[in-house]
């Protein structure tokens, strides 16, 4: 549940919906395309909305408070037009491909799934057209390891150190369990990439 006090002049319902939705939803833009709202407002009369606004057509609930005192309650479905600045792909991307992307203003309701930010490499899941989203739904972070690739495996004490040549079972995160091809031994053990090309077995 979301509450926000908002002035609202005679006339103004749709510039107090958007401011509020707007910082609602973190929103670069709003549009009110309707209010849903056709009653005359007071003046000098404050409005306190409430509900979940980032949808096109969202059920929203608005009282009007005068003197401290709430006179009306309404219910309206407006429709709204929400632009949000996300990452997007600055050019089509195969699946598989890395990602390129760029900030740019969308509509908040082409966004699906959480917008993927930051420096680090990404990988499409699918195809991504170029102006699209860039999102959890089609592209992840780029391991530190890929699926395949070869690494040394190594066992350390304090005064030994054993060394063998691995195949990585699936790709990897550094800090993170990952199944490896013991290539001297053919046997499948589980370590953790603790950096380029190499997994500590414990």
């Amino acid at each position: 549940m979301m509450l926000l006090l908002a002035s609202a002049l005679a006339g103004h319902v749709e510039e107090s919906l958007a401011s509020w939705v707007q910082e609602s939803c973190e929103a670069a833009s709003v549009e009110v395309v309707y209010s849903g709202l056709a009653v005359q407002i007071p003046a000098d009369a404050t409005l306190v909305w409430d509900g979940k606004p980032c949808y096109q057509t969202p059920s929203l609930r608005v009282t009007v408070v005068q003197g401290g005192v709430a006179e009306n309650r309404y219910t309206i479905r407006p429709r709204l037009a929400i632009t949000v600045r996300v990452p997007v792909a600055r050019t089509t991307v195969p699946s598989g491909g890395l990602v390129e992307i760029e900030e740019r203003e969308v509509s908040l309701f082409d966004v699906r799934g959480d917008p993927i930010e930051g420096d680090d490499a990404l990988i499409a899941r699918t195809t991504i057209e170029a102006g699209e989203p860039v999102t959890t739904a089609n592209a992840r972070l780029r391991p530190d390891g890929r699926k395949g690739e070869t690494v040394i495996l190594f066992v350390q004490s304090d005064r030994l150190l054993v060394e063998a040549p691995g195949t990585l079972q699936s790709d990897a995160t550094y800090g993170e369990p990952v199944r490896v091809v013991n290539e001297a031994t053919r046997t499948v053990v589980t370590g953790v990439l603790v950096g380029p090309g190499r997994v500590q077995i414990k």
